[in-house]
Order: C-alpha cells, then sequence, then structure tokens
C-alpha cells in the first residue's frame, strides 16, 4: 500500500503553486507589461503570490476563479475591491460574474 507522509503532500503542493505562480504571471506579464513597470516575471510572480493571499481572504480557492481574480486586479489596479466578492455565501465563480456585471453597467 502507498502512504503519503505530510511533508510529501506540503512538497507537492509547494511545487504546484510555484508552477501557478509562474504559468499566470507569465500570462499576466504578457497581457499588460506595463503594469508591472520592468519588473519582469519576478514582478509577476509577487503580484500573484499576494494577490493569491487577498483571494484566500475572499475564499476563492479554485484556479479558474482566482485567474479570472488576478486579472481583475491586474486590469483595475491591485487595491481594486468590490463589496460583492465579501459576500461569500456566493460561490466564488458567481460573485466574479456579478463584478464583472457592474463593470459593464458602469
Amino acid at each position: 500500500m502507498l502512504t503519503i507522509r505530510d511533508a510529501q503532500m506540503q512538497a507537492f503542493s509547494a511545487a504546484l503553486e510555484r508552477r501557478f505562480v509562474e504559468r499566470v504571471s507569465a500570462v499576466l506579464l504578457e497581457c499588460w507589461p506595463e503594469r508591472f513597470n520592468g519588473d519582469g516575471p519576478e514582478g509577476a510572480g509577487r503580484f500573484v503570490l499576494r494577490g493569491m493571499e487577498r483571494a484566500r481572504a475572499l475564499e476563492i480557492r479554485y484556479e479558474c476563479d482566482l485567474v479570472r481574480y488576478l486579472g481583475l486586479l491586474c486590469f483595475l489596479g491591485e487595491d481594486f475591491e468590490h463589496e460583492i466578492l465579501r459576500q461569500t455565501e456566493l460561490a466564488a465563480e458567481r460573485r466574479l460574474d456579478l463584478v464583472v456585471e457592474s463593470l459593464e453597467r458602469e
């Protein structure tokens, strides 16, 4: 029987997170190079990590929702907040849909 220890799971999770940060920061850097003021991949990676921290507090957990949230932060600014995002009784996907809809109306 195969046993996966906690330390192995933590290492696996850390590796997955690093790959996610690298992938998403590359896309954000390509789409919004001016956002990172010449900081390159390192600056984009730091941005993604800060956004992930905020997303955790908002209970945004799925990768597809997290990418949408990071895109909003990149497009609208890192200080972007919206009351709808704090309504954690709604699914993250729905909250993000509502935010986008409200921005389209403005």
